[in-house]
Order: structure tokens, then sequence, then C-alpha cells
């Protein structure tokens, strides 16, 4: 608990200044200020070894101040522990028996997970803001740092069909305009989706990886024409990476799934419900090829442009 709480932290900043990634540069107007000496883009995944860890940062070498900072505050935990979630939720297990029992008094119901909220209420739009008023109120008591956030706060009204969906309508807040959101999926009253967030998301992560792998592939065949360069760039093995694995049923651990994997076994779940979140993601390989010739075209015109100043 106190090395969870207590915890110790490095500012990114400091760091890249002290380990010469971040220093005084010449800019364009022929003065000299901070600047990335190395592009973040160039820096290497592990930015020193344990010993330039030890002597620069940590402050082994004399010549070196420590640069690692503790954690005073009273509240805040670091992300990505394992035991954070649990303590994120056990610090919040009274406000849940509190806001419970006010939602279960007015005939709803309510689930949180973590940080994310759900009530259900019969009645007016009315009922519906005076609990996101009663929550944001409640919250209060139970941190100073604790708060409701306006930009992720939505009120929405269904009503049932004569068919037994749902009609959606958006009464108030930033969000929600196409259906109730929770745990990374969006529902609109007749079926559920995967959040428009988590597939831009997705998408952008394919973008990004399609220009690392694009760039390698131009530079490992420099000179390579760029029919050349599109036939042989292996899109079976990109794909992966994201995609339909062959025989994925099989892979019974989380390193071996992808956003597919996710994708249809969130599908299986939702049942009927679900249907559409197959078809968000089904044009993924398009997309992929797309990206992987997109990227290629572009480095060949970075080459081009190199050739021609060379010259």
């Amino acid at each position: 608990f106190k090395a969870i709480t207590r915890y110790r932290y490095v500012d990114r900043t400091a760091a890249y200044e002290r380990l010469g990634y971040i220093g005084d540069k010449e800019q364009r107007n022929d003065t000299i200020a901070p600047g990335y000496i190395i592009s973040p883009k160039k820096m290497p995944k592990q930015l020193c070894s344990p010993a330039e860890f030890r002597a620069k940062i940590a402050g082994d070498d004399p010549k070196y101040d420590s640069l690692i900072q503790k954690n005073s505050n009273a509240h805040g935990i670091p992300q990505g522990a394992p035991i954070s979630d649990l303590l994120a939720n056990a610090y919040l297990l009274e406000f849940d028996v509190e806001l419970a029992a006010y939602i279960r008094a007015r005939g709803g119901r309510y689930w949180r997970y973590s940080d994310d909220l759900v009530l259900v209420l019969p009645g007016s739009d009315e009922n519906g803001k005076r609990a996101e008023s009663y929550v944001a109120d409640l919250i209060c008591k139970y941190g100073d740092a604790l708060e409701i956030k306006a930009s992720k706060t939505c009120i929405g009204h269904f009503r049932r069909r004569d068919d037994g969906s749902h009609e959606y309508t958006h009464i108030a807040g930033e969000g929600g305009a196409d259906g109730i959101q929770y745990l990374g999926f969006r529902f609109d009253g007749r079926r559920a989706y995967i959040r428009n967030s988590t597939m831009s998301n997705f998408y952008r992560k394919i973008t990004r990886r399609a220009r690392r792998q694009a760039a390698k592939h131009v530079a490992r065949f420099d000179g390579k024409d760029k029919v050349w360069l599109y036939d042989n760039f292996d899109f079976q093995d990109f794909e992966k990476r994201f995609g339909r694995v062959r025989d994925f049923e099989s892979v019974t651990t989380k390193r071996g799934w992808t956003f597919w994997t996710y994708a249809t076994r969130a599908a299986e779940r939702f049942g009927d419900l679900g249907t559409p979140i197959i078809k968000q993601v089904s044009g993924y390989r398009g997309y992929v090829r797309r990206a992987v010739l997109g990227e290629i075209d572009r480095r060949l015109e970075v080459r081009g442009r190199r050739d021609e100043l060379e010259l």
C-alpha cells in the first residue's frame, strides 16, 4: 500500500534533458532555444541502460542530482499497477452504497466499473437531471479531488416501441448524441456498437503501424520500384497484428488476442443486439491495404526528392 500511494516517478522532460535527447538547439530564426536534439520518433524504446539510469537519473554519479521524485499528495495512485483498479473500486464502496440506495428508492438501477457510471431511472427527463445533480454533489463527499466530468456526462431518454426495441432521445450533455455509452460500447435503443472513439483509435493504430512498416519496407529494398514494393509487402502478416487470426477461436491467452478477437467476443456476448459490431470492423483489411500503399507512395516521394537534392 505504501509503495502504490507513495510511488516515485521521473519527469519526462527532465529525463530527456539529462539523457541528451533535449538540449539547446539552433532554431529557424537563428536563435538558440531548448528543443529535441533527437526526434521523438527516433528515440529508442529503452531510453538508457541500467547503468546510465543509476548514474544520471538516480544520481549515483556525484555529478548529477537524482531526478526521482516521490508523490507527497494524500491522494492519487499511478495507472497500470495491478492493484490500482482494486484500490480505486474499494475507495468508492461507500459511495456505491449511498448512490445505489438513492437509485433503488426511485425504482432504478445503478452500475459502476472503475470511473464509468450508468444510472437507469423511470420517469421524466427531470428525474435524470435531478439524479445527475445528486451524483455530482455526492461524489464530493468522498474526496476533494473527485468530480463528475461534465464533458463526459449525458442524459438520454429511452421509450419502448411496439416491436420491443427502444427509441433513444438525447436530452443533455456534450456526449451521447447517438446513444448511451458504457465500457467502450454504445447503445442506441435498438443495437449495440463499439464506441466511435474506440474505432477511431483502432484505425489510428493501423495508420501509425503502416507508416513504420512502409518506411522499413522501402528502406530495406532501396531502388525497387512501386509495383515491386506493392507486390512484395507482407499484408497477411501485417493484418494479423490487428485483424482476424486463422483459428483464433483456439487462442486462449490474451497475448494472442487482436482487435478482431475483441469485436467478435463482444458481438457474441451482445447476441442479436450486437450484429452491427462485426460490420464495424469488417472493412479493416481494405483500410490496411490503402494505408500501407499510401505510405509506400509517400516514402517513395520523399526518396525521390532526396535523390534530386543529391544530384
